[in-house]
């Protein structure tokens, strides 16, 4: 076929979808509980990539364990409410998924987002039907960074690790490629994370990730 991967895993959060004002909104609810002011987005935004929890952990510092326990239920309930108010895929997104299933390439989503939540945002914006697999923090006993997810997508696709891309706008995107020994490319169209900038595949918009792969 002459491409050089058969399956792209995709990060959702900062890769597929902009989804940074609802998550921003649903984490100063949270804080708003606590009787916290409210963060700005780019704020909230860098502590998101690894999970709920480390989210919570970030915007309410100081806070117990069993005060986080209570703020991720508040914030699952308010997020799961408004998963879609400001999220949108990426200019490009759309097109390059077309594009990639076109020249017969596979896709997958691997996230820390609540597998229930991913799912939810990828069938309201009528994209679910373009992965074979959607994996969430919570689909497996070990998320991201550690290879677990990874190394589910290949088993189901029945790939080897040479034909897998991980593209993605974190280091625990990047992280996990290394762990699983695929490569992986950095989306820098949204707001990546600035170490990726010395990465050897960068995609600065959606369509080069078509040009890395075929």
């Amino acid at each position: 076929m002459g491409r050089r991967y058969d399956h792209v895993v995709f990060d959702l959060d900062g890769t597929l979808i902009d989804s940074a004002a609802d998550i921003a909104a649903a984490a100063n609810h949270v804080r708003g509980l606590f009787g916290e002011p409210a963060l700005d987005v780019a704020s909230v935004w860098r502590h998101v990539g690894k999970g709920v929890r480390a989210l919570l952990v970030g915007v309410l510092p100081r806070r117990s364990a069993a005060e986080i326990d209570r703020a991720v239920a508040a914030y699952r309930a308010h997020y799961q409410s408004h998963l879609l108010e400001r999220t949108r895929p990426f200019a490009g997104i759309e097109a390059l998924l077309a594009d990639l299933r076109a020249a017969g390439v596979s896709l997958s989503v691997l996230t820390n987002k609540p597998a229930a939540a991913a799912e939810a945002i990828l069938r309201g914006l009528e994209m679910h039907a373009c992965f074979a697999v959607v994996l969430g923090g919570d689909s497996l006993p070990q998320p991201k960074p550690d290879a677990a997810g990874v190394l589910e997508i290949q088993r189901r696709m029945g790939l080897a690790p040479p034909r897998l891309l991980l593209v993605g706008d974190s280091l625990v995107d990047r992280d996990t490629a290394r762990a699983a020994r695929i490569d992986f490319c950095a989306a820098t169209w949204g707001a990546p994370a600035p170490a990726l900038a010395g990465e050897r595949l960068q995609a600065r918009r959606p369509a080069d990730v078509l040009a890395f792969v075929t």
